[in-house]
C-alpha cells in the first residue's frame, strides 16, 4: 500500500508540472481519458485522508483544469455532441 501511495504521489506531482506547463494541451487530455475523474475519486476517498499535500496537489490540478475549460470554451466531446 505504501508503494500505491508513493506511485500516486508522483503521478500527481508529474501531472501538476506538465498542467503548469501546458494547460491547452494536458487539460483536454485529462478530460478525455477520465483522469479528472479519477483525481476527484482520489480526493473522496477516505485511504487518502492522510496525505494533505497529495489531495492539494490532485485538487490544483482540477482547479487548473476547470479553469482552462471556462477560460478557453472548451468543451468536451459528449458536450459538444449533446449540443448537435
Amino acid at each position: 500500500m505504501i508503494h500505491t501511495k508513493l506511485l500516486y504521489a508522483m503521478y500527481i506531482t508529474i501531472v501538476v508540472e506538465l498542467v503548469c506547463f501546458s494547460e491547452s494541451k494536458y487539460c483536454p487530455m485529462l478530460v478525455k481519458e477520465s483522469g479528472i475523474t479519477v483525481l476527484k475519486d482520489l480526493i473522496s476517498a477516505r485511504q487518502w485522508s492522510h496525505c494533505n499535500n497529495t489531495l492539494q496537489l490532485a485538487q490544483q490540478i482540477i482547479d487548473r483544469c476547470e479553469r482552462f475549460a471556462v477560460d478557453s470554451d472548451y468543451v468536451t466531446d459528449d458536450e459538444q455532441d449533446i449540443a448537435e
